[in-house]
């Protein structure tokens, strides 16, 4: 899904004034800032968002509400959260909500390590070391 936002937004070092919001929880703008909390595939569930705020201090809230885990496996897994993201100073905060993952090997696990994408292709470890 592609918002408009109607004012300029930095994700990673990139300005912009449009979000794509995916299903494997990942927002990027139409210059390539990516933010990626999850990176696994998801679907069924619900994205959602909404803007608050006044000029020069607005937030995108990006909700992921009952995401399940496409994964190939037979498992009820799912998520909940939400990544806010602040105009003022293109900081980004994550708030989780009730999930079930049950499977974390096979919900997280790309290519044989779990991942978790931060800007510019910078992979950091998620749930496991």
């Amino acid at each position: 899904d592609t918002v408009n936002l109607g004012f300029s937004m930095n994700i990673s070092g990139f300005n912009g004034s449009s979000l794509n919001i995916f299903s494997d929880g990942s927002i990027s703008n139409e210059n390539h800032g990516l933010f990626s909390f999850i990176d696994a595939d998801l679907n069924n569930g619900q994205k959602s968002y909404s803007i608050t705020g006044t000029t020069g201090n607005h937030i995108v809230k990006v909700q992921y509400k009952n995401m399940n885990f496409a994964d190939g496996w037979a498992h009820p897994d799912f998520v909940n959260f939400q990544t806010w993201l602040y105009e003022a100073d293109s900081s980004i905060e994550v708030y989780m909500g009730s999930s079930s993952i049950t499977d974390p090997y096979n919900d997280y696990y790309i290519n044989g390590a779990p991942e978790c994408f931060w800007g510019n292709n910078t992979t950091y470890p998620y749930l496991y070391d």
